[in-house]
């Protein structure tokens, strides 16, 4: 119903707008309100959809960050793992070197 007065009043703009201009103004407001419930209408679930991407990316961030962080503690350790291995082989190599030459390393 609504529709088809806002069509009529389109097509018949100039001749209401002749007769009363509070009606004219009138009409215009009820297109404009309609123009915006449409707009709105199509946006709204858009943003909603836009909040729930905007939490799953700030807690896939989260879980991101925590893997991160949990690789950085894991390098840290095989690093220093690393560095005791070459400790010890540097250590073993040097104690190598003062055995007397017949003794075979077991």
């Amino acid at each position: 119903m609504l529709l088809l007065f806002l069509s009529l009043w389109l097509a018949r703009r100039d001749i209401i707008s002749n007769k009363s201009k509070a009606a004219a103004g009138l009409c215009d407001w009820a297109i404009n309100i309609v123009k915006y419930y449409d707009v709105v209408s199509e946006v709204e679930p858009k943003r909603l959809e836009l909040a729930g991407a905007n939490d799953k990316l700030a807690a896939a961030n989260t879980t991101l960050k925590q893997v991160q962080d949990k690789v950085a503690l894991l390098n840290a350790q095989v690093q220093e793992l690393e560095d005791q291995y070459n400790k010890v082989g540097h250590t073993r190599i040097h104690c190598l070197a003062f055995l007397p030459l017949g003794h075979e390393e077991s």
